[in-house]
């Protein structure tokens, strides 16, 4: 079975190989929408773009490429980043997930200056 580590909670645990990583997540009460979209979301059906995550093996998920849906909502989050919609990720092998994560964006998201960014 596959582990989720969550360390911004300092929360890990177990799930079943296959399951919505949005799922299992809330199941754990672990809340990975920002504050305001805690009420307003579409509940899981890859409509709103409010619960990206960041993910330590973007291949760790299926599907490994980007759904139609994710492409929709990250167009401005560069192809390198590792941030995915948790409702449209599910659970193959173990997986460090960051809620809340800090998008690259402006000049920050150019290749030239992948060394600030510590990837």
């Amino acid at each position: 079975m596959p582990k989720l580590i969550f360390p911004n909670e300092g929360v890990t645990f177990e799930v079943a190989a296959g399951t919505n990583l949005r799922e299992a997540a809330l199941a754990q009460g672990i809340n990975i929408y920002p504050p305001m979209c805690r009420y307003l979301n579409c509940r899981g059906h890859g409509l709103c773009g409010t619960c990206k995550v960041e993910l330590s093996d973007p291949t760790a998920v299926e599907p490994a490429a980007k759904t139609r849906a994710e492409k929709r909502h990250t167009f401005d989050i560069p192809e390198w980043s590792k941030i995915r919609l948790a409702c449209q990720c599910r659970v193959a092998r173990d997986l460090v997930v960051k809620t809340y994560p800090r998008l690259p964006l402006g000049w920050y998201s150019y290749p030239t200056y992948q060394h600030l960014r510590g990837s």
